[in-house]
This record gives structure tokens, C-alpha cells and sequence, in this order.
């Protein structure tokens, strides 16, 4: 996995870990391996591997159990929700900031609708 240097390593990982229950590599239920076997597959040291899963966990992407492990505690279709949410919230930012600029929300549809994503 390329690391972008403009977010921390901890949230790439855990997007990539989200990424894996939103197309079912990962289901609810599943255990993850242990923090040393991810920081090693992640080549990421075991500190950053922690703030990962604290940072799932947090936010109940994963739990933890005594004796039995790091779960997965959600399923891709909820976190297809949880992308929903995120993106309505960006796309209200995005409206708000340029209707200060004077552009409607036909005017902001059409510019998005024109552009190409790499």
C-alpha cells in the first residue's frame, strides 16, 4: 500500500481496512489478525497499527472481545451508509461555500457533473 504523506498513516490504514468490509473482503464477525500480523502486512510499525484500531474502534468499525479478538463489527452495507452520511455532509460544505461565491446549487450540480476523477 503507497501512504499519502497528507494524512496520517493510522486513518489510510483504517480507510483501507473500511474499504475491505465495504466490498465484503471483511465481513461482520470476522477476526483480525493479530496487531503484530497487520502492522507486518501493512509494513507499519505496531504503534500505528494500535492507533488504527483504536481509531476503528472508536468509532465501531471493529470491537474487542477478551479471548476472542479484534472483530469486525459492522457490514458493508452499513458502512455504505456511514459513506452516504459523510459525503451528504460534504456535499452541504460544498454547497454552502460556493453559494457565498454567488454559484447556485444547478450551477455546483453542473460543475460536478463536468468534472473527470483520477
Amino acid at each position: 500500500m503507497k501512504y499519502n504523506k497528507n494524512q496520517p498513516i493510522y486513518i489510510q490504514v483504517a480507510q483501507d481496512i473500511i474499504h475491505k468490509i465495504l466490498i465484503n473482503e471483511l465481513s461482520k464477525g470476522d477476526v483480525l489478525d493479530s496487531i503484530r500480523i497487520l502492522a507486518k502486512n501493512y509494513k507499519v510499525t505496531t504503534n500505528t497499527m494500535q492507533n488504527t484500531l483504536k481509531y476503528l474502534e472508536e468509532n465501531g468499525i471493529i470491537g474487542k472481545r477478551h479471548g476472542y479478538g479484534t472483530f469486525v463489527k459492522i457490514t458493508g452495507d452499513k458502512v455504505r451508509e456511514i459513506y452516504i452520511e459523510i459525503a451528504k455532509e460534504y456535499a452541504k460544505e460544498y454547497l454552502t461555500s460556493l453559494s457565498g461565491i454567488g454559484i447556485t446549487k444547478e450551477e455546483a450540480i453542473k460543475i460536478l457533473s463536468e468534472m473527470k476523477v483520477e
